[in-house]
């Protein structure tokens, strides 16, 4: 049966006349859910009554127009209203009994292996794309709306309880006492944010019950509804690959379009979504275990997505993926990848990360920061932080016994690794001559000991053009060590921006083991990354961003969102088109950075004047001191945040108060247009 609570209590009356109730199901919150028989067709069907003090006032009748037109509605994925009335009291809604399990129930076994996934997300798409293409949506989505078949492989999925948000007090429970509730409604949906619920709110929920059936847990989750509905608003999407999952990319990406927290960069119709189902389900069926395939092509957009999909870098990745079999062998690389500005190295540092985790390698992270003082070690700062977030004692017990001659100088240098080392304070290290070898060589035996024969680890050290002297000194000594003693299992991946690494600097004198130089992309993977975030585009207007792009990935989001924002891409069915005439007013912006510059030119005063402050900070930036320096009360500053988030110029991380640049690029656009004598005042 696909509720879970069950009650043998019988109902003494017939409801309404036509249903005799003939076990109760479930009671909670005034509403009560019953298995009754139609006294007219004698089929049974599931009654379920509310108080009518707990219905709002017209939703009687809003209810009725919906089962009527539910009723005429074809689709083997879903169970309609049949029937709406009022009995006494109370309001009943009446739906066909459909047999099996609820999908919470299934999922308490395990969760669901890649393709029975991606059936149950077709089957509930289509049921959707059904009912929305009458105006009708369901509004309260979430495993214990969905009946699967019992055993494996999934092959029934029904969709049942449309309408019922309307009527089961959902507003009531949000305010405390469901927090099941929480885990799957659109941050609209819940009041969260000004916008309205429409059929992306009915995608949300589905990509949280899509993240569920594949990780075994809600992508949020908290103490009580008011944390859950917080990361809703604030917390990073989360990654499926990010959990160690073993599912393809294109299915993680479906996963996060879907779970977008402005309903603009989701999936717009249910169509492209199924499109997207269809052809990651075929190319796995024929034996493709990570198909390359570009998600929202098919999507009829009126906006732009923030975050395209990752195309090309196939080269790149095999190249990553050898010097990490070799590694995982015994035998130590350090990888030099260079890239230029907006040449995309971060977003395949983020891909190899992924599929580094999937074969079981620890991943640690660093990154250099654009700092008037560049920190000794600033890199290096990740190796703390992945001890962090490491729960294997064991791991660490045995990293800690590797090197701990050297843990003193450690700690000496990297004061948060002080947690997971416990030093003697007074012990003795030498004179202090001496003190810059001893932390080089301390951190270089570090750096040796994170990976062993059964968990090779992966270092990523990103920006590297920022980074200080002993940083690579720390580099030098752990690949002159290990390549005299022949034996090891990390990889190092030093990553930095070309054109900001002149003569002398001290990452050129690296010697590794293996280069990656990330070329321009090719004009089709422009292409397929241009559709990925404007879905049907005319291919004129396509062709004309991949040439403004100049090969580079993110130029080629700037000036896609260039042209919308001044109007010289417009919206018109069946695609994005170009207006001519705003085109050649743009003339002068031909080349991509004049594109950039031009997308500052549109922002509000207010907008540009925080994020002119904002660049001076850092890339990442608290906005009470972006706002204290643009002389902005909060008033002001938080809507200048929020229209510079709209825009994909900033994210929001969940730490209340923090922004990051999009990119780096962005952020030195903004400072050029200080003046040196502005700068220094800020």
């Amino acid at each position: 049966m696909h509720h879970i609570l069950e009650d043998e209590r019988t109902a003494p009356t017939v409801v309404g006349g036509r249903y005799l109730p003939q076990r109760l199901l479930k009671a909670a919150h005034g509403l009560s859910t019953w298995v009754a028989a139609d006294l007219e067709t004698g089929r049974s069907v599931v009654v379920k009554t509310t108080p009518l003090a707990a219905v709002p006032e017209g939703t009687e009748l809003v209810l009725r127009h919906e089962a009527a037109v539910l009723a005429s509605v074809e689709c083997p994925h879903l169970a309609p209203l049949l029937d709406v009335g009022v009995d006494a009291d109370a309001l009943y809604l009446v739906t066909p009994y459909v047999p099996g399990v609820s999908l919470d129930r299934r999922l308490r076994v395990g969760p669901l292996d890649v393709d029975d996934a991606l059936t149950l997300a077709r089957s509930v798409a289509a049921a959707l794309a059904a009912v929305w293409e009458r105006g009708v949506l369901h509004r309260d989505i979430k495993p214990s709306s969905i009946v699967v078949n019992e055993g494996a492989p999934l092959a029934a999925v029904t969709l049942i309880d449309f309408g019922f948000s309307r009527a089961d007090a959902v507003e009531t429970s949000l305010r405390g006492d469901a927090p099941t509730v929480a885990r799957y409604v659109s941050p609209e949906r819940a009041g969260l944010v000004d916008l309205d619920v429409d059929q992306r709110s009915d995608l949300y929920s589905l990509g949280a019950v899509l993240f569920e059936a594949l990780a075994g847990r809600p992508p949020y989750s908290g103490s009580s509804v008011r944390e859950i509905l917080r990361h809703h608003v604030t917390a990073p999407i989360p990654s499926l690959r990010s959990f160690g999952l073993t599912v393809p990319r294109a299915v993680d990406e479906i996963v996060q379009r879907l779970l977008a927290k402005d309903p603009a960069d989701r999936y717009q119709t249910p169509e492209a979504l199924l499109a997207d189902l269809a052809t990651v389900s075929d190319a796995l069926r024929a034996g493709h275990a990570d198909p390359a395939v570009v998600i929202g092509t098919h999507d009829r957009r009126c906006c732009v997505v923030g975050q395209p999909a990752f195309v090309g870098r196939g080269v790149e990745l095999s190249g990553l993926a050898a010097a990490l079999d070799e590694a995982a062998a015994g035998r130590p690389a350090l990888v030099a990848l260079e890239a230029a500005s907006g040449g995309g190295k971060t977003r395949l540092l983020d891909e190899f990360a992924q599929q580094a985790a999937e074969r079981g390698a620890w991943v640690v992270r660093g990154r250099a920061l654009d700092q008037v003082a560049t920190l000794p070690f600033q890199p290096l700062q990740g190796i703390a932080a992945a001890f962090e977030a490491e729960r294997d004692p064991d791991t660490v017990g045995r990293i800690a016994a590797e090197f701990g001659a050297h843990a003193h100088a450690a700690v000496a240098a990297l004061p948060s690794l002080a947690d997971v080392f416990p030093v003697v304070a007074e012990e003795v290290l030498g004179p202090e001559a001496y003190g810059e070898t001893r932390t080089v060589d301390a951190l270089a035996a570090l750096l040796a000991a994170l990976g062993d024969h059964e968990r090779p680890a992966v270092v990523l050290l990103d920006d590297l053009q920022w980074t200080d002297r002993l940083t690579c000194a720390v580099l030098a000594r752990w690949q002159r060590e290990t390549r005299e003693t022949g034996r090891g299992h990390v990889l190092v991946v030093a990553a930095y921006r070309g054109e900001d690494v002149g003569l002398g600097h001290p990452v050129l004198d690296l010697a590794p083991d293996r280069r990656l130089n990330l070329a321009p992309l090719a004009d089709i993977d422009l292409r397929r990354l241009v559709e990925s975030m404007a879905g049907a585009i005319d291919g004129d207007a396509r062709d004309t961003v991949v040439s403004l792009a100049e090969g580079s990935p993110f130029m080629a989001s700037a000036v896609l969102h260039g042209l919308v924002e001044a109007d010289a891409l417009v919206c018109r069915h069946p695609g994005w088109v170009l207006d001519p005439d705003r085109m050649d007013e743009m003339q002068s912006s031909r080349r991509s950075a004049a594109f950039l510059a031009r997308r500052l030119d549109l922002l509000p005063p207010a907008t540009l004047e925080l994020l002119l402050a904002a660049a001076v900070l850092g890339r990442e930036f608290d906005l009470d001191l972006a706002a204290h320096l643009a002389g902005q009360p909060a008033d002001t500053a938080v809507p200048a945040l929020h229209d510079a988030r709209r825009r994909h110029l900033i994210w929001s991380r969940s730490q209340a108060g923090r922004s990051t640049f999009v990119h780096d690029r962005i952020r030195e656009t903004l400072l050029a247009r200080l003046h040196p004598d502005e700068r220094r005042s800020l």
